[in-house]
């Protein structure tokens, strides 16, 4: 694999250009446009930058914060929540918390050449604390576990702070010999770790909702949604309050807090980055407050001498002080969409948009041509639609009660430009937005109803003049144009999918009702053929006829689809967290699963682009995804796939569910988070397709188990795949 690092127009992107082994069936990736993503949590390694960002660990040189170097990207799969560095004899690690998918750990020793070790599935992971010898993992309704990573190919839990009603831990700070823990229910304790595997409370107090720790000696900082709390952690009973700070924001909303000497560093997401004099630590004083342009704070750390703080939207801000003033001093990555989950393509180009304020015109596939961004600031993008040259936005303001239609110019894709924001208008251009399509110089948005604009000549003032539309402050909902004259949208006050003539805009008639009484998550238009997506399954219509429609085809795929794409290899059908399927319509009255993607994290929007299918993975970036391998027997067949149970978490009992590529033996079992066998729920031969078990809380004896969170464990066809769940009584 070939890894380039290319930066025009200020944004930086990390392409992976080799040809791609296919992902859990004959699906091959052609390329990869990879997104730094939201950095939740950030490590210093002498001058080199270990970043969690989106669904990568970011190894950066930062020797020169103006000019900083990529060396390397470690890709997981799900958002990375925390990380921590780790000496562990000649090597140096990286822990990196993996929420729900458990714990990772990677091999730094040499940062350019990053090695994904062993992994831990069994329990949660949400924050991390390297102390005493020993990983501890904040693991929410499975408490605390102890990790020993002395063997970091196989970590393994050796202890536990088990979990009271009501007190998942939310952060951990170590010091000498001690563990802090801060708890949802609003509690904080300190545990002596004499005896590394076994913690054993000291004592705490109650005090605050705190979102974050950190400590420095015998001073610890406990981070509130109120502000700063600093406390004496030597003396354990009580834990007493030496004093209180706060920014006195309205809007504050503190995320991050590190103790830095006579220093202490408060990330706020709304605010910026505070400085605080803490030289005496009972009369805190603000020195300085840097708001990050372009960025939302989310974690704040150390490299290199300099402060590394982490943001929602802006990659990793360097900063240092200069006479208590917060300079910046550079970027690891400079501003780039955290989750492209908008994607429209046209004419050789792709747009993508997130919910961050962020707006991206790319060559598809990607390559040398130019790359444009743009960040339109206090707006949160809802929708998108593009044809190449034009592209609607549907975006949220910040502040305003409504959303706002943006027309941006992108005939020069390495210079998009807004033409209009919707700023100063009357009412008709508010858009609560649902969807966006570009057709030529053509858009239609849902905007009090569905409104159909020219955007020929667009007056800068007043807009893009209003050419059409249907049901004018309806509540409408998803729609899609069929063809070249008709259109087919849901209207939610008569839970009616409606099939609209759209020769004349201004006149857009009703020609038949669907036979859909569910909202549709997604439809699509290929041929003569409509599908739509009505909860977990997907009806398919004949549309040859324009006025009657029939239904020809069902198929169920799990799980409530996020969006469709139909072309000749079949129906591709993004699911979330469930990945991608692709189902063959040979024949239409019974369409079968040809293939499916579910190693790239979640997949939440599709397109088609020229010969490829373009899949936006949140964590990932976005995916340009070839024709389906039909000739190659040699290739891996579709893979076992093992859904979240549901409920979760649950009491008494909840549903697990699991998809056979073919007929064959499944072994399916509950473990508790030591690994040891709880119940077997399935253990035989089973059918190709989805199936469904129930664990109803009780072992194999028909007790009844005990609080707490339990792993589920397929196997299958070869592999093994394990989730966890959380028993709540």
């Amino acid at each position: 694999m070939v890894v380039r690092m290319i930066k025009l127009m200020g944004i930086v992107t990390v392409l992976l250009t080799a040809t791609l082994a296919p992902a859990q069936g004959p699906i091959p990736i052609i390329d990869v446009f990879a997104t730094a993503g939201s950095c939740r949590a950030t490590v210093g390694q002498g001058s080199v930058l270990h970043a969690g960002a989106g669904g990568y660990l970011v190894s950066t040189d930062v020797t020169d914060p103006a000019s900083t170097e990529l060396l390397a990207t470690t890709w997981f799969g799900t958002q990375v929540q925390d990380v921590a560095l780790i000496e562990n004899g000649d090597r140096v690690l990286v822990a990196v918390a993996l929420g729900n998918q458990g714990l990772s750990l990677v091999d730094v020793t040499d940062p350019a050449h990053p090695e994904r070790l062993g992994d831990l599935a069994d329990g949660e992971a949400w924050k991390l604390v390297w102390t005493a010898s020993r990983l501890y993992v904040a693991a929410a309704l499975g408490g605390v576990n102890v990790v020993d990573i002395s063997d970091p190919d196989e970590p393994r839990i050796t202890g536990n702070i088990p979990v009271r009603p009501a007190h998942s831990p939310r952060s951990l700070a170590g010091g000498t010999g001690r563990l802090f823990v801060a708890a949802l229910d609003d509690s904080l304790e300190v545990y002596t770790l004499a005896e590394p595997d076994q913690p054993t409370r000291l004592g705490g107090a109650r005090g605050g909702s705190y979102v974050a720790l950190d400590c420095n000696g015998p001073l610890l900082a406990a981070l509130t949604s109120d502000g700063l709390q600093l406390i004496d952690s030597s003396n354990f009973n009580g834990l007493p309050l030496l004093a209180e700070w706060s920014s006195n924001g309205e809007n504050s909303l503190p995320l991050s807090v590190l103790l830095d000497g006579d220093r202490a560093w408060v990330a706020d997401y709304r605010e910026g980055l505070h400085l605080i004099d803490i030289s005496d630590p009972t009369l805190p004083e603000s020195v300085d407050l840097y708001p990050v342009p372009n960025g939302q704070p989310w974690s704040v750390g150390k490299v290199n001498g300099l402060l590394a703080l982490g943001t929602n939207d802006a990659g990793v801000v360097l900063v240092d002080v200069e006479d208590d003033t917060i300079v910046e001093q550079g970027r690891v990555t400079d501003p780039c969409p955290s989750s492209m989950s908008l994607i429209a393509a046209g004419e050789g180009r792709l747009a993508g948009a997130g919910y961050h304020h962020s707006f991206v015109s790319l060559p598809s596939p990607p390559g040398d041509q130019a790359t444009g961004q743009l960040t339109l600031a206090d707006m949160s993008i809802e929708v998108c639609g593009f044809d190449g040259d034009l592209a609607v936005l549907g975006c949220w303001m910040d502040d305003y009660p409504y959303s706002r239609m943006v027309v941006i110019d992108a005939a020069d894709p390495a210079n998009p430009q807004v033409l209009h924001s919707g700023h100063g208008l009357p009412t008709g251009m508010n858009c609560n937005s649902q969807k966006a399509v570009v057709e030529g110089n053509t858009a239609y948005i849902v905007n009090n109803g569905l409104r159909v604009y020219d955007l020929t000549d667009i007056d800068p003032t007043f807009g893009p003049v209003d050419v059409g539309g249907y049901g004018m402050l309806q509540n409408l909902g998803d729609f899609e144009l069929v063809g070249p004259d008709r259109l087919c949208i849901w209207r939610a006050d008569q839970d009616a999918l409606l099939m609209l003539d759209r020769t004349s805009l201004w006149n857009m008639t009703v020609i038949e009702t669907l036979p859909v009484s569910v909202s549709p998550s997604a439809m699509y238009a290929h041929e003569d053929l409509f599908f739509v997506a009505a909860g977990p399954n997907i009806l398919i219509f004949d549309i040859a006829d324009p006025t009657a429609s029939h239904l020809v085809g069902e198929l169920s795929v799990g799980d409530f689809p996020k969006d469709l794409v139909a072309t000749e290899d079949g129906l591709w059908v993004a699911l979330g967290g469930g990945g991608l399927q692709v189902w063959n319509l040979d024949d239409v009255t019974s369409p079968r699963l040809a293939a499916a993607i579910t190693d790239q994290g979640r997949i939440d929007a599709l397109t088609v682009s020229g010969d490829h299918v373009v899949a936006s993975a949140p964590h990932r970036g976005l995916l340009w995804l070839g024709g389906l391998v039909t000739d190659a027997p040699d290739l891996a067949p579709v893979a076992a796939s093992l859904a979240q149970n549901q409920p979760n978490p649950f009491n008494p009992s909840t549903s697990i569910s699991y998809t056979m590529p073919r007929d064959g033996m499944v072994r399916l079992t509950v473990h508790d988070l030591r690994g040891r066998l709880v119940r077997t729920l399935v253990n035989g031969s089973r059918a190709e397709g989805r199936q469904t078990a129930v664990w109803n809380g009780r072992n194999e004896a028909g007790a009844a188990v005990a609080s707490g969170v339990y792993v589920y464990r397929l196997q299958a066809g070869g592999e093994t795949l394990s989730r966890s769940m959380s028993l709540i009584k």
